[in-house]
């Protein structure tokens, strides 16, 4: 079992945090509208500031009502702008046809279907336009290569609108390894979904040519939103969105509050378009016809497709105000978590984080049912370097201290731990606990669990980790005194919260910037980040997002279990 290459050392080695501290040019910032959402103020005031606006007329308004919104930016804008498109109809090709001399310089594609996109790439053979391609899925990044376009725009699952099944940590991932810049099919790509302040720096670097900004600019000062829907936007968490239609092939991201009456209406539609006697394809046009149809029936300046980034969107009003302090304040934390996260290695062999406990690598091993809960299984992770932690699921009383002692007696004084869940019946918790006090494994965590279960183990001398699934629990924990948190992202197996690893991360690193603002003692703080690491290019990614805490002191690590499935010794074991 080999883990040495899955730590941010090898990824510094490898270039993929760059040496020159990754400075980023605000070229490769692309503010695009959201869906449904076409606000000619944000993008002439992204291209004022250097970056490239783009007006999102994928699920447009009127002709008229288009045209009058592009009008207003090429009498404004001082620098190139672009749009988003899903139709080849040929008035509004005539449309964009009008603006080319005019500065418009970008084309986004909406994806989906390559055969509607044709046409439209056919149609524009002027060499100042730049084709994009939007993927929520590498199948649709292939269809954007064979369309023989200049980039992507790599949309996860976090962002609103149209979007596929994977988050957008994990289709980048897939990108690297397929599309990436080490390929001979190398796409370059701008990540769309859950882009922060730390997680910007994330997706810089592991390879990315760009970020892309929709929600996240939605309270900046020069956003035409109503005053109602900045009151609720204010205390969006990230968790208010809901998505629909998976089933009928487009599945849509939206805001979501009680009552809400046009994701009703859509339930309802779903609903029978699932139960209709259709082909799959008729489903999905009548489906994709709906959505555009219930969308104009919000009220103005209303966003309907709102993705769950726009948890960030007070937090960078309040502290940039307008665009530009935005899109000049992520290209600093960029260029400075890359050199933080290059000076620093967090996750390199023999770090912080693995001299506290006692091990090579910052890895914690997942427990996994079925999988890690063998003595064997905990010596082989714990001889390649890492930190093993037995699976104690349900285990009864017999069966747990014949587990821990088998595993004490195998690994003798190296570290190991137990993973236990919070929400047991007390009986079984009971037996589990005095089968803990007896053995003292040297590390617990808890899944499920509450700061008192912890410290119940801490009393013991065992260091235990909770399970942090949202940033209201964060902050309850950190009120009753915990210091040792798993933030584990939905692209985790088991018990997940909603977030994927990219909200939940960048969430939890600028509340814990806020503590440590605060008085909190950076050094006592132990972070391990899980939900889609398993490589370099992962942990490169990680160790960007988490610089800034590693350079004030905080122990941060990463946990990986699915990474371990179809290895030799878990196959065997």
């Amino acid at each position: 079992m080999t883990v040495g290459n899955f730590t941010g050392l090898a990824a510094v080695q490898t270039g993929q945090i760059p040496r020159d501290g990754g400075t980023m040019d605000l070229h490769n910032m692309l503010v695009m509208t959201p869906t449904g959402h076409p606000d000619p103020s944000t993008v002439i005031a992204a291209c004022r500031a250097g970056a490239r606006g783009i007006l999102d007329l994928e699920i447009a308004p009127s002709l008229s009502e288009a045209k009058a919104a592009l009008q207003k930016v090429a009498a404004h804008r001082q620098s190139p702008f672009g749009v988003k498109l899903a139709t080849a109809d040929s008035e509004w090709l005539a449309l964009l046809d009008e603006f080319i001399p005019k500065g418009l310089a970008f084309l986004v594609l909406a994806g989906g279907d390559p055969t509607q996109a044709t046409p439209i790439v056919e149609h524009f053979r002027d060499p100042s336009l730049h084709l994009l391609w939007e993927a929520t899925s590498i199948e649709e990044v292939e269809h954007g290569r064979q369309l023989g376009i200049s980039g992507l725009i790599l949309k996860g699952q976090e962002a609103g609108g149209r979007v596929g099944d994977e988050t957008t940590f994990v289709l980048l991932q897939r990108w690297r390894k397929e599309f990436g810049p080490e390929s001979s099919h190398h796409l370059p790509a701008w990540v769309q979904g859950g882009i922060g302040l730390n997680t910007a720096a994330a997706v810089m670097a592991a390879g990315a040519s760009g970020i892309v900004l929709e929600s996240q600019l939605l309270l900046t000062k020069e956003s035409s939103l109503r005053k109602s829907a900045r009151q609720w936007l204010s205390a969006f968490d990230g968790s208010q969105t809901v998505c629909l239609g998976e089933r009928l092939g487009a599945t849509y991201r939206l805001r979501k509050f009680p009552g809400c009456p046009i994701v009703e209406a859509l339930t309802q539609e779903e609903a029978k378009l699932e139960a209709a006697e259709l082909s799959p394809a008729e489903k999905r046009t009548r489906w994709q016809n709906i959505v555009a149809q219930q969308s104009q029936t919000a009220e103005k300046n209303q966003v309907v497709f709102l993705g769950q980034a726009a948890c960030f969107a007070q937090s960078l009003a309040d502290r940039y105000v307008t665009v530009a302090g935005v899109l000049q304040g992520i290209a600093e934390r960029i260029e400075h978590n890359l050199a933080s996260a290059r000076n620093h290695l967090p996750l390199s062999p023999d770090s912080h984080f693995a001299r506290q406990h006692g091990i090579k690598y910052p890895i914690l091993q997942g427990p996994m049912t079925r999988v890690s809960d063998t003595a064997a299984f905990a010596d082989s992770v714990s001889k390649a370097g890492a930190l093993p932690f037995l699976a104690l699921a349900v285990l009864r009383k017999k069966a747990t201290e014949t587990l821990l002692g088998e595993t004490q007696k195998l690994l003798g004084d190296r570290s190991w731990g137990v993973g236990l869940l919070g929400f047991l019946p007390p009986e079984i918790r009971k037996e589990q606990t005095g089968a803990i006090r007896k053995f003292k494994p040297p590390f617990a965590l808890i899944a499920g669990g509450r700061p008192d279960q912890a410290k119940e183990l801490e009393d013991e001398g065992i260091p235990t980790y909770l399970h942090v699934p949202s940033p209201g629990l964060l902050k309850m924990f950190l009120k009753d005194g915990a210091l040792r948190f798993i933030f584990e992202g939905r692209e985790c197996g088991g018990h997940v919260g909603p977030r994927g690893s990219f909200i939940l991360w960048e969430t939890m690193c600028e509340l814990l910037l806020e503590y440590i603002h605060s008085g909190g003692k950076a050094d006592q703080l132990h972070i391990v980040f899980a939900g889609g690491i398993h490589d370099a290019a992962s942990t490169a990614a990680v160790s960007a997002l988490a610089a800034p805490l590693a350079e004030k002191g905080v122990a941060v690590g990463v946990l990986m279990g699915t990474a371990y499935l179809f290895t030799k010794e878990a196959v065997e074991g």
